[in-house]
This record gives structure tokens, C-alpha cells and sequence, in this order.
């Protein structure tokens, strides 16, 4: 009975239970022992799945707004597409990149998906490329290697920056060709390019990859490769994300300049901040993806435009998901610039600008005067050409049977090899289309013809039929689109297609408006194609801030100057009279002579302001002239010329340029600045005096004269001139408000000035005043003075007017440059402008009904 109640015991279905439950037990308490006790660190580090990663949120930037609050520079949304961190591993290479669950492994350069089948990183990269490609988009690719065979570095020769990028990639500190490049990094098990890959393709993902693992420090930022995409392409991602995985839409804010055109060389643009300008940054925040002020206002406001920067604490597994947020900081946007300018106005003028040119041209074309240069169609064509209205990439993208197929064959039967995406291919290009104007090979008819097809000039079958068929000329086809503005003198880039306004209020040194013409679209500048058309046009130079870096001859605006200090030192005086006997023969050969062949008899002062009449100015200039100091006459000029700002500039916010940069060498025509230009040439002279007439070494900015002309209207007074009012917090609090700055009261007796005002009011209204007729009738009272300059004989005078109004209390001075300019068929263009600008100011209201609160813009 013993051994059957054990034997009952031991096989009691409870008994076993227990039994199997102590077990248990026992196995559960070893192993919390083993990893509480004997391997606690170990165990500890392993079941701490989550870790906390800080995430910059980008700042908005501050807005830019004119006078009465209208916005110059504000910030839009727009889809940008955006790589995500989780695509790469902590090294920079790629790592799993789909539907990664808790748990699985990951595997080096392996994408896995359970509801797709199998690929890899380089294959989603090199398809987005495709994708944006075939939708137009520009997508950003910095990587400073061509995109085409044979490769070649993008930095215009500069070997110590094709080192420092071949340092940068790990690839040592010796020389190598870009190809070579190239093949090393696709050895490199970092990137893991697949070995089937053509080197162009490799290249294209390379970009990324590079570009990704050198922005290693924002791991958990996503980095934007493309910006304002569209539908289609947003659309296209969105609906394959599983394909497209780690790779997003989202919108973003961006610049957006409402004014374009007509404001862009004062306010500039943004663009990727440069390797040189992250360097200089980096301790204040700034990473390699952002955007900074390249130009105008956006780049020296850049500090206070720039906004604060906000951070997001976030929480992330051990694969690097994001699974929450732990702390959210908001960014704060940057200050609005409130600056002087009435972009109203400013835009209005541009119009007028290019309104004027257009007349110009047209009057040449139809040889309103025999004097002005003939031009023909061939002329008009190959002008044309020459400059970025016609897109060579569209030609040599153009199918068989077109016009353009036509043009394209002659490239490639030149030029097999050309490569039109780099610059240097464009130029080829274009010469190799004006080579085959020039010999028929193509004709003007084709070229006209190819416009059309790329949309430049328009027109129905019967119109373009009747022009196939002889009815209609060439050059009645380009007059029709010239007037119709369809080509304009930009596009043409026939004398004049230029031209420069600043005008300035003369009792702040505020600037009203400063306009360039021809400008760019700032709005276009992140277009690669748009960016680099703009920037190799050596024509047209779209992107030269004209009113602040052109520096011309101002002509006879300049004689104000040699008046006054001829009055000044005694040499004339009111009553001073010179016969004009119209060349001038006392300074020496070469001979100068008056701009009229026929002499204006006997004049003083009044008279020689009114009449422009150099002769006089030569006979001042060359008594000044010392027997025992040659150098009193140019000493003397050179003082009054220092006084009235010439040898400095403005003090304007922005960017502006003199015709020397060098220190210690005046910019004013002096024997120093020709010693400095041609220092083979000794000071004479007939550079004396030509330098009275506003030629010889003079050339000066718009802004330069217009701050000169200033300090004539206020009788001594000279401003520094200011293109900025004020900055203002985002709360609304003014930081930083500008007052005038006096840089010098002129020293000058009051009889000058009065003979001076009324010698630039008698240009304007006087018997042979020489803007009498295009400021007659006009009902606001205008000072003013009318110059021309030559500079090539082989073409047109520069055109100037210089004046301010009105004449008894001035408020606004104003300046007008037309280089090339001078017409016989149409006289004073340069002041045909001013008068239509003094008319838009005085007589017109360009301001708002109601002022917009400042904070308005913000939105």
C-alpha cells in the first residue's frame, strides 16, 4: 500500500502540475537573477528602446515691404520633395528603407517590402531622378562634376577648390581627374553604386549620396532635393509611396517677390548658402541647406532678416523611427525691412523705360533720321541671336521637321560633341547659329520661324503663310513684334536696350526709386536654366545692378561742376564772356571742340549752362590752368567734384561699385586715377579740359549723380543716400530707425548758387534751352541739365538728364542714364524719361488709398 499511495502520489495530474509550476519557476527566478544581478548593465542598455534627438525647425524669413507697406519680399508655400534620415544609415550608406517593423533586422544597402518586390536605395534615388526629369522639375545637384561624359570639374579652372573637394570626399590630397572621381566613389562600399550602372548614372545618384552624407549633422532633419513641384509629380510619390519610401511632399514656406522685375536689383534673391559662407556661419546656426541673402537687400539685411531658428526634441527607436515628440520650441520669423522705395512708381518707370527704347529703336529702324545708323533685318537677327531669347536647349531638344531640327543639325555637323548644359556649349552654340546666318546656311526666314516655334513671338496660319510666302518681309515681321512688345529691347539687344533712373528725396537722401533696365525675375532664380541664362548673358547683362555698378561719362550733366568752381576761385564771373569759336586749339592736339558745329557766339555762364556750350567750359578750365602749377586747373575741379560726393559712393545699403576699387586712387578723373588706368600716359592738358565737359577719366554711377544733382538742390547740403527706413520686430517693435546723415554742408557763396539755379532752369525753359522742347508746357518747375558723353565711335552718345524739381522749394532730384542712347530721330531720350517720371511723381498718386498695417504682411 506504501508504494501505491507514492505511486498515486507522483502520477496525481495535481501533483504534476506543481511539480511543472516549481519548474517554471525556478527557470523565471535564475533568469531574472541572471539579468537583475549577474549581467544587470548588459540587459539594462538592451531593453532602453527609445532615445530623445533634437530637430531644427527652419525660421520664416522677415519680409521686405516698400514705403507704404507693399511687399518687395515675403514668403509662399510651395511642395518640396524631401529626402527622409531613415533612408541611411549613421555612416551616410544606405540602409533598409521600407515597412521596417520592430524586430527585423536590418541589412546593409537592402530595401525590403512586404508589399513590393525587393530593391535597393540607388534604384529609388536614380528613379526619383527620372521622375523629376521627365516633369520638368529642377532638383538640386550641387555636385560640382558635369553631368555628362567626359566628366569635368564645375569650378571654372580653380584647382584649389577641385583639391578641397577631392579632400573633402576622403579621397586623398593628390590631383585627380573628375573621372576618376567618379570610378572611386562607386568602389567605395560607403555608396555601394551597383557595378551594371553606367558612370552617368551613378553620377546622378551620386549627388545625393554625397551631398546626404556630407549634411550628416542634420541626420534627423529630412533635406529638400527639389522645390515647387508640381501636381503631377506630387501626385505621381504620393500615390507610390511604398516605392517611394522615404521620400515626401510637403509644403514648405519660400521667397516670393511680387514686384519681380522691377524691383530685383535692390532687393536680390536667395539661394543654398555656399561651402565659403557656411564656414563663415556655421557658429551661428546655420547649416548647409539653408538659404541666405545673395544680393541686395536680402544679403546685407541678411541678419536681420534671418529668423530664430526653432528645435523639436523628438523621441526615436532603436531603428531610428520617430514615435513622438517630447518638446516642441516654435521658430520666430525674422524682422521686416521697411525701405523708401515707392514700387509703385518704381514699376511704372521700368515701363516707361522700356516704352522709350522701344521708340528709340523703332525710329532707327525706319531711319527717321539718315544720320542715325542704319540697321538692317540681318542686324536685327543676328543681334538677336547672340543674346538668351532663343533657348538652344529647345533647339536641341526639337524633333525632325521642325525649324529648329534645322538649326540643330548645323550645331551638331560643327560640333558633334557640344554639350549644351554646360555654358561654354551655349556660346558655341550661338556662334555656330550667327555663323550660319552670316552665310546663309540659315536663313533669317528660318530664324524667324524658330522664334515662333519656341512661343517668343506669336501670330496666326494666314499671318505666318502670307510671311512664307513673301507677302510679308522680315523686317516687317520683327517691326510688328517690336511693337506689339513681343520683342523687346532686352531680347533685341540693339542701342539702346539699356537704361538707369534714381531719384532721390534731396532733404533726406532717401531713394525714391532706383531702376534698371533690362532686369530678371528674382522669382526665377532657383530655376537652373533661367539662372544661367541670365548670368552668361554678356549682352544684356540682366543681373548688372545698372544704377549702382554702371559707371559712364555723365556728359554735360557735369558742367555744373566746372562752373561752380570757376565762379568759386575767381577764374569767371557772371559777367565773364567767351567767344565760342568751336574748337578749342590752346590745350593741344587732339583738338576739342563744342557738340554744335556752329558757334553760339558770345556766352557766359547763364548762357554755356543753358546752351551746353563746351567751348566755354574749355576757356574756364584752361584759365584755371597755372603757369607754375599745371595741375591748379584739375587740383581745383577735383576739390569741388570730392565736395559734391563724385569720389565716393552713395551709402546706399547694397552692393555698389566705382571704377577703382583700389585704395588710395580717387575715382574721379584726376592724373592719379589715369596714372592708375594707363600709366604710360601722362596727365595733359586737354585732359583738363575735357574733364570740364564731363569726359576725359569721369565715370560715375546713376546714384552717384543723382546724389550729386541732390546736393545741387539744396544749395550745399549732401546726404548719404539710404535705400532703407527702418527695421521692425516681428511684435511690431521699430529696431532700428535710419535719420538722415549729413556727410557735408558745402561751402559755397550764395551768388553761385543762384547763377547755377537759374542757369539749369533756363536748360529747361529758355529760349535755347536745350530740354525746352521736351519740357514744354510741363507744370511743375524743373532745373535740369542735359548731357551726352561718347565713349565708341562706332557707336550712339550716351544720353543723361540731371535736374530736380520743383524749382523754388526742391523736394526730388532725379538722374537718367540711356548708354548709347543719342538719337538724331529721337532727340533727348534721357530727358524724355525724366519729364515722364516727374509727371508720374507730381502729378500722379501712387501710394495706397489706405496704409496696410505692417503686420498684415505676415501670413
Amino acid at each position: 500500500n506504501f508504494f501505491k499511495d507514492i505511486y498515486k502520489t507522483l502520477f496525481n495530474r495535481i501533483f504534476i502540475t506543481f511539480i511543472i509550476i516549481c519548474f517554471m519557476f525556478y527557470i523565471i527566478t535564475a533568469r531574472l537573477f541572471d539579468m537583475q544581478i549577474v549581467n544587470s548593465q548588459q540587459y539594462s542598455n538592451s531593453i532602453k528602446t527609445t532615445s530623445t534627438k533634437e530637430v531644427v525647425v527652419k525660421a520664416p524669413r522677415g519680409n521686405i515691404v516698400d514705403k507704404y507697406g507693399r511687399p518687395l519680399a515675403v514668403n509662399k508655400s510651395i511642395r518640396v520633395v524631401k529626402i527622409e534620415y531613415s533612408m541611411f544609415s549613421t555612416t551616410g550608406a544606405p540602409i533598409i528603407a521600407r515597412d521596417l517593423t520592430e524586430g527585423s533586422e536590418a541589412q546593409e544597402g537592402v530595401l525590403v517590402d512586404s508589399e513590393s518586390e525587393a530593391g535597393n536605395l540607388h534604384s529609388i534615388l536614380y528613379q526619383l531622378v527620372k521622375l523629376l526629369e521627365a516633369n520638368g522639375e529642377a532638383y538640386k545637384d550641387d555636385f560640382p562634376i558635369s553631368k555628362t561624359e567626359p566628366f569635368e570639374y564645375l569650378y571654372d579652372g580653380n584647382q584649389k577648390r577641385e583639391l578641397a573637394f577631392i579632400e573633402g570626399l576622403g579621397l586623398g590630397k593628390e590631383y585627380i581627374p573628375a573621372g576618376e572621381v567618379i570610378k572611386k566613389l562607386r568602389e567605395n562600399d560607403v555608396y555601394g553604386i551597383p557595378e551594371g550602372w553606367t558612370d552617368i548614372e551613378a553620377r546622378k545618384v551620386l549627388a545625393f549620396l554625397v551631398f546626404y552624407r556630407q549634411n550628416m549633422y542634420t541626420l534627423y532633419t529630412p533635406v529638400t532635393i527639389a522645390e515647387n513641384v508640381s501636381d503631377k509629380t506630387a501626385v505621381t510619390i504620393a500615390e507610390n509611396h511604398t516605392f517611394y519610401h522615404g521620400i515626401s511632399v510637403v509644403t514648405e514656406s519660400v521667397r516670393d517677390y511680387p514686384y519681380g522685375i522691377y524691383a530685383s536689383n535692390l532687393i536680390g534673391f536667395t539661394r543654398k548658402i555656399s561651402e565659403e559662407e557656411f564656414e563663415e556661419r556655421k557658429g551661428l546656426g546655420y547649416t548647409r541647406d539653408d538659404m541666405i541673402g545673395k544680393s541686395g537687400l536680402e544679403a546685407s539685411f541678411e541678419d536681420y532678416l534671418r529668423g530664430k531658428d526653432g528645435q523639436n526634441t523628438i523621441e526615436v527607436n532603436r531603428l531610428n523611427k520617430k514615435v513622438g515628440t517630447v518638446e516642441q520650441v516654435d521658430p520666430q520669423q525674422g524682422n521686416t525691412i521697411v525701405t523708401n522705395i515707392d514700387i509703385e512708381l518704381q514699376k511704372q518707370v521700368y515701363e516707361i523705360m522700356q516704352q522709350e527704347l522701344k521708340t528709340v529703336i523703332l525710329n532707327k529702324i525706319r531711319r527717321v533720321s539718315s544720320l542715325d545708323p542704319y540697321i538692317s533685318d540681318s542686324g536685327i537677327i543676328q543681334s538677336i541671336a547672340k543674346g538668351n531669347a532663343v533657348s538652344i536647349k529647345k533647339i536641341m531638344e526639337s524633333g525632325e521637321g521642325s525649324y529648329s531640327f534645322k538649326a540643330r543639325e548645323l550645331i551638331l555637323n560643327k560640333a558633334p560633341e557640344i554639350d549644351v548644359t554646360e555654358s561654354g556649349g551655349v556660346e558655341e552654340a550661338k556662334n555656330i547659329i550667327i555663323e550660319s546666318l552670316e552665310a546663309s546656311e540659315l536663313r533669317n526666314f528660318d530664324f524667324v520661324m524658330i522664334m515662333r516655334e519656341q512661343s517668343i513671338i506669336t501670330g496666326d496660319e494666314e499671318y505666318f503663310g502670307r510671311y512664307a510666302d513673301g507677302f510679308i518681309s522680315t523686317m516687317a515681321v520683327l517691326t510688328d513684334k517690336i511693337e506689339n512688345n513681343e520683342l523687346t529691347p532686352q531680347m533685341l539687344g540693339l542701342d539702346p536696350f539699356s537704361a538707369s533712373v534714381v531719384m532721390v528725396n534731396v532733404n533726406t537722401g532717401a531713394v525714391i526709386l532706383a531702376v534698371g533696365y533690362p532686369s530678371y525675375d528674382n522669382n526665377l532664380i532657383s530655376n537652373i536654366e533661367y539662372f544661367n541664362n541670365i548670368n552668361t548673358d554678356s549682352v544684356t547683362t540682366p543681373m548688372y545692378n545698372r544704377p549702382f555698378q554702371e559707371n559712364l561719362a555723365p556728359g554735360s550733366v557735369f558742367k555744373m561742376i566746372s562752373a561752380i568752381t570757376g565762379l568759386e576761385t575767381g577764374a569767371i564771373n557772371e559777367s565773364s564772356t567767351y567767344y565760342d569759336y568751336v574748337t578749342f586749339t590752346e590745350a593741344g592736339i587732339p583738338y576739342s571742340s563744342c557738340w554744335s558745329s556752329t558757334s553760339h557766339g558770345s556766352v557766359n555762364v547763364l548762357d554755356a549752362l543753358e546752351v551746353s556750350c563746351n567751348y566755354f567750359f574749355f576757356e574756364t578750365a584752361y584759365k584755371m590752368i597755372g603757369s607754375e602749377n599745371p595741375y591748379q586747373s584739375i587740383t581745383n575741379l577735383n576739390k569741388y567734384m570730392t565736395s559734391f560726393g563724385l569720389n565716393d559712393k552713395t551709402g546706399v545699403e547694397i552692393f555698389e561699385s566705382a571704377i577703382t576699387q583700389e585704395p588710395g586712387v580717387p575715382r574721379i578723373s584726376s592724373p592719379e586715377l589715369k596714372k592708375h588706368r594707363k600709366p604710360d600716359e601722362p596727365w595733359t592738358e586737354g585732359d583738363t579740359i575735357r574733364t570740364a565737359i564731363g569726359q576725359s577719366e569721369n565715370s560715375y554711377t546713376p546714384a552717384v549723380m543723382a546724389k550729386y544733382i541732390s546736393t545741387i538742390a539744396t544749395k550745399g547740403i549732401r546726404y548719404s543716400l539710404q535705400l532703407v527706413d527702418k527695421a521692425i520686430s516681428p511684435g511690431g517693435v521699430i529696431i532700428n530707425q535710419k535719420e538722415p546723415i549729413v556727410e557735408e554742408v558745402l561751402d559755397i557763396n550764395p551768388s553761385t548758387w543762384e547763377l547755377i539755379f537759374t542757369g539749369m532752369r533756363n536748360v529747361i525753359t529758355g529760349s535755347r534751352g536745350t530740354a525746352r522742347t521736351i519740357f514744354n508746357g510741363f507744370n511743375v518747375e524743373v532745373a535740369g541739365k542735359t548731357g551726352t558723353a561718347e565713349q565708341d565711335k562706332r557707336r550712339s552718345d550716351h544720353s543723361s538728364f540731371g535736374g530736380f524739381a520743383p524749382f523754388d522749394n526742391p523736394e526730388v532730384a532725379i538722374y537718367v542714364s540711356v548708354p548709347f542712347g543719342d538719337s538724331k530721330g529721337t532727340p533727348a531720350v534721357a530727358s524724355s524719361i525724366a519729364r515722364k517720371v516727374f509727371d508720374l511723381y507730381f502729378n500722379s498718386s501712387s501710394g495706397p488709398e489706405q496704409l496696410a498695417p505692417i503686420n498684415t504682411l505676415v501670413r
